[in-house]
């Protein structure tokens, strides 16, 4: 028979024309089905088409899980059937027998290592992935009746629920979270050898993401009590110690600049799309090279001469609360310190990395940050975000992530040709001229600006707004606050005097800063770190390479150093109080020589604000401290509290 392409059904026998199975088509199928028959289509050999069930009993002779695409053939040399199954082998088998002039298979040994190589991706990486999700869009719970792809992996979460099922997954899990005890193995140095206390492995995120920062303060507490002062958890499958006294801060944290930072902060692989490759999270001789590029303009002095700058971008966002926003004569007088003043920072970095953007790339930059936020907040949650097999997803972050980096890395270039062609000297012209020369690369660029910005933007205006609520109820703090600067800017004409109160860090203002983030870190945990060498934390041996945290409100807040009053807002302790004092007991911007890099900046924004805000203004708090609500589902504590407000008479 030299028929090609007839479509029968069900099983039949050889007849010289080779067997194609394949099953009736709907919504889940997808190309690696229909690959081998596209080559049969090109190469024109006799084939027959053979629609199967992959419920019929007689089609495990042909695949062993009675999956499609496979085929059926004759070996005249062997005198045998040929059963080919899986798309990649049907397809080399059909080129090597029928493709004879190498179209299709290869003519040379280049040709075929690129053929081989890209059809086996295709199929067998990106095809299978397709599969699965084109089974969860169109297929679940039957491909009859297919339900949301939401509604779908919901059905598949309680399935998974199922209290047989999650008696299994618990065993299995807790076995795992044993082997992870026995894999990385650390104990005390006494005779006993006792294991560190350490907290059980939870599918997929262990106790990283959810458990670390969005529950971290309550589940800290949790932790603590029932494993001490120190103990472990995981983050994904690595191991973070987690520490709380200042004696061992120190003895870990001296040498922090040849610490190595958790590989995309122990949180996966969304995680390290965003920011993988920022100077914040990475380290050694990188860490250098990229620090050496993108500093220069955050240190002390050049955060100094910003000042100017700093000044002028918050008394134009003072002006707009003041015309459009709570602030106006017809505005309700109550004031939101998250959302109020969430972009006073972010336009501050913003202005001075880029310039003078203009309004409609100021826009987009909005946007871009609303775009962003959504990112973020779904890499936080965890979970399957952690795994790269997210990437091929064809909606939610990964859709996302893939649209914000061709619109960051856009963006990021036309300011530094407008900085170029209006002559401004900015950051962004520089960094980009660190790239052409090859001593920085794009993407370390693009993830640090967005560290500088959207990152960091949380984490100030985190602080700020924390602030704002604490003067608001400590009305004798505010008092002495606005006293201090009155006569520090009671002669507007004296810039110098201005400048210098800025900088200045033995004031009470500044105080009034570090009291705020000592009683509300920015969050529950510290980024997760490594040290070089082994290190003896209390009565265990930590292992060279092993990540630490510290429980920020072990530290910051409970710890006796603080003394009696220690959970207590009393800013006049930083002044009593020698900086080397504190240096390993207050965890702010991080711990030895290597900090965070915009901590210059961000004290400036946030002094300015100050004092362009209580200049003018009375904050008051009409309730106690109990009130004080956070805002949920955000990794930076942040209040979500209204204050009253009352023109300074």
């Amino acid at each position: 028979m030299t028929t090609n392409g007839e479509v029968v059904q069900g099983n039949l026998d050889y007849d010289g024309r080779l067997i194609l199975y394949i099953i009736q088509a709907d919504q889940t199928n997808y190309i690696n089905y229909i690959k081998p028959l596209i080559l049969a289509e090109e190469l024109q050999f006799p084939h027959v088409l053979s629609v199967i069930k992959t419920t019929d009993e007689w089609y495990y002779a042909i695949h062993p899980e009675r999956y499609v695409p496979a085929l059926k053939d004759w070996d005249d040399e062997s005198q045998k059937e040929v059963i080919v199954f899986e798309s990649t082998a049907c397809l080399q088998y059909i080129a090597e027998k029928f493709d004879v002039d190498g179209v299709w298979k290869g003519k040379n040994a280049w040709e075929k290592g690129q053929i081989v190589s890209w059809t086996a991706y295709q199929t067998a990486g990106l095809g299978a992935t397709a599969k699965y999700w084109l089974y969860f869009l169109k297929g679940f719970p039957n491909r009859q009746n297919p339900e949301p792809p939401m509604k779908a992996v919901e059905n598949v979460f309680k399935r998974a629920m199922d209290p047989a099922l999650y008696t299994s997954l618990k065993t299995v899990f807790f076995g795992f979270s044993k082997y992870l005890v026995l894999r990385y193995p650390i104990r005390s140095t006494d005779v006993n050898k006792t294991p560190i206390p350490t907290c059980p492995y939870v599918w997929p995120n262990g106790q990283g993401d959810v458990a670390k920062f969005l529950e971290g303060e309550e589940n800290g507490k949790a932790w603590g009590q029932k494993f001490g002062r120190i103990y472990r958890i995981w983050s994904g499958t690595v191991g973070e110690i987690v520490i709380t006294d200042p004696t061992h801060v120190k003895s870990i944290f001296y040498d922090s600049d040849k610490h190595i930072k958790a590989t995309n902060n122990n949180s996966g692989w969304l995680m390290g799309e965003l920011l993988g490759q920022c100077v914040g999270l990475i380290s050694g001789a990188h860490w250098s090279r990229v620090r050496s590029q993108t500093s220069q303009h955050f240190t002390h002095g050049a955060a100094a001469q910003q000042i100017p700058h700093i000044i002028k971008c918050t008394a134009k966002h003072l002006e707009n609360l003041h015309t459009n926003g709570p602030l106006s004569p017809k505005g309700t007088r109550l004031l939101d310190p998250v959302q109020d003043f969430k972009y006073l920072p972010f336009w501050a970095v913003a202005n001075l990395l880029y310039g003078d953007l203009g309004t409609e790339m100021e826009a987009e930059m909005k946007e871009l940050g609303e775009l962003r936020e959504r990112i973020w907040s779904r890499m936080i949650r965890g979970g399957m975000t952690r795994f790269e097999i997210t990437r091929f997803l064809p909606w939610g972050a990964a859709r996302e992530l893939r649209e914000f980096k061709t619109r960051w890395a856009s963006f990021n270039r036309r300011a530094r040709d407008a900085c170029v062609h209006s002559q401004q000297d900015t950051p962004i012209v520089d960094m980009f001229a660190a790239v052409e020369e090859g001593t920085l690369q794009l993407e370390e660029l693009l993830q640090t600006c967005d560290e500088m910005l959207f990152a960091n933007l949380d984490v100030t205006i985190g602080a700020l707004s924390w602030n704002l609520v604490f003067l608001a109820t400590h009305q004798d703090v505010q008092d002495q606050i606005r006293n201090e600067i009155f006569e520090n800017t009671s002669h507007p004409a004296d810039e110098t005097r201005i400048h210098k109160y800025l900088q200045n860090s033995r004031t009470l203002i500044s105080a009034s800063i570090l009291e705020s983030s000592r009683l509300r870190p920015l969050a529950p945990f510290s980024v997760a770190q490594a040290a070089p060498t082994p290190r003896l934390v209390g009565q265990y041996l930590i292992p060279a390479h092993t990540n630490f945290i510290i429980d920020t409100y072990k530290l910051n807040v409970q710890h006796e150093i603080w003394g009696s009053d220690g959970k207590e807002y009393r800013p006049s302790r930083f002044l009593d109080a020698k900086a080397s004092e504190l240096r390993y007991s207050f965890w702010r911007f991080g711990f030895g020589p290597r900090q965070c890099l915009g901590k210059y900046v961000a004290d400036i924004i946030i002094r300015s604000l100050l004092i362009g805000l209580l200049t003018d203004w009375r904050l008051r708090f009409d309730g106690n401290v109990e009130d004080w609500e956070k805002k949920e589902g955000v990794w930076i504590t942040s209040p979500d509290v209204a204050l009253r407000c009352e023109r300074v008479k």
